[in-house]
């Protein structure tokens, strides 16, 4: 996008899955928009690295915030960390099976089911609850993006875990925008197609064909770049040519 025009200063981000792929990426564009950002993850070294490149791209200010996103009181903790100041929540943290994991229905492993739900599904809404009387009272008004994937629009087989807990996510998000508008709260959800990223690395196809986290972190700032009027709820990113498997 270039040069930043410092659209997000004054707006404190909480961004979750802050260590890598999409969630880093809005870090860093955010941070060229002067957003003051808490970011959120499980590994302490990887939050101080991308807090420091977000320091030195322009952000305000960088906080950051050690956790399990799955443990039961994950969603309190932010909240009591807060104190009631922030303006965006971004809800960027997911998982899908694992490579050497089978994703059939009769032959996976339903507790990788249960973490998925969790993080893909129930920790986002656990944070909008958890946070949302603070995003009401935002001067600017609060924001909601919520990353999801194609996944969660179109099924495919060997896939259904991961498609269910995104379409559950579809779901959420359709019904926190009707209510939420109503507090003063916007709420975009992405749905990109395949991405270059950890979670794709297994995917028999070439990344270098794949959409980049970057690409997602612009559509991201979309909302902010727009008139109070209007919200851009749903944001679908795909692929421009069909991927194929790169020849061995």
């Amino acid at each position: 996008m270039g040069e930043g025009k410092a659209i997000l200063r004054g707006r404190r981000v909480v961004i979750t899955g802050a260590t890598r792929g999409i969630g880093r990426a809005i870090a860093l564009e955010f941070s060229k928009e002067s957003a003051s950002l808490v970011l959120v993850g499980r590994d302490k070294a990887k939050l101080e690295e991308v807090a420091s490149s977000c320091q030195k791209a322009g952000a305000e200010d960088v906080a950051c915030l050690q956790g399990d996103a799955t443990v039961p009181d994950f969603a309190s903790k932010v909240a009591e960390h807060m104190a009631g100041r922030v303006d965006v929540l971004v809800n960027s943290a997911g998982m899908t099976s694992k490579e050497d994991q089978c994703d059939k229905i009769f032959e996976a492993d339903v507790e990788t089911w249960e973490k998925m739900v969790t993080l893909n599904l129930l920790v986002p809404m656990k944070l909008t609850h958890a946070l949302g009387p603070s995003l009401a009272h935002s001067q600017a008004g609060g924001h909601i993006i919520n990353i999801s994937s194609v996944a969660g629009l179109r099924a495919s087989k060997y896939n259904a875990a991961y498609s269910a807990s995104k379409w559950g996510l579809t779901g959420w998000s359709k019904a926190c925008f009707e209510e939420l508008r109503e507090h003063n709260i916007r709420v975009t959800t992405i749905f990109p197609a395949y991405v270059s990223s950890d979670m794709t690395r297994a995917v028999p196809i070439d990344n270098a064909k794949m959409i980049t986290p970057e690409d997602v972190a612009e559509a991201a700032l979309l909302p902010f770049q727009m008139s109070d009027n209007a919200c851009p709820t749903e944001i679908v990113i795909g692929n421009t040519e069909p991927l194929k498997k790169p020849q061995q």
